[in-house]
């Protein structure tokens, strides 16, 4: 190859490079809530709103982990383009769990792999002896206070 060729490879190469878009980062954000306590040998409810800043629909999967420690499940969100979705989210607080403050993230991955974390604190009760009483009328549980 001659080396004048040489040269004008490069140059195409990279005049082609140049032109390649950028990789956009994530147009995810995320918001978290949680209830406050949450209790110990309980399920709680973690509201999580999923904003999207994009033009287009981005699907996205949610980890989560408490203490650092990655629970075995995920969670599949699909936000329309230039939107928001509120989701709750059923957060398993283990028997075990010390009654303190504990750190919950949430960590999005779009399909694109970028990710967007979000994380909040929680406190964690014993709450044994809390549970409402009811009782059955015509069918239909009542609240007693």
């Amino acid at each position: 190859m001659k080396p004048s060729s040489l040269v004008t490879m490069m140059a195409l190469v990279s005049a082609l490079g140049a032109g390649l878009p950028a990789r956009a980062a994530s147009c995810l954000s995320l918001e978290l809530n949680a209830p406050v306590p949450m209790c110990a040998g309980q399920t709680s409810m973690v509201s999580a709103t999923v904003t999207n800043s994009c033009s287009n629909r981005m699907s996205a999967t949610a980890q989560l982990a408490i203490d650092g420690q990655t629970l075995p499940f995920e969670i599949a969100f699909a936000v329309p383009a230039n939107s928001s979705r509120t989701r709750g989210i059923g957060v398993p607080v283990p028997a075990s769990a010390t009654p303190t403050s504990h750190t919950l993230t949430i960590t999005l991955t779009d399909s694109a792999g970028d990710e967007s974390s979000a994380t909040i604190d929680l406190s964690i009760s014993n709450c044994l002896g809390t549970t409402p009483v009811t009782k059955s009328v015509d069918g239909r549980l009542q609240l007693l206070h």
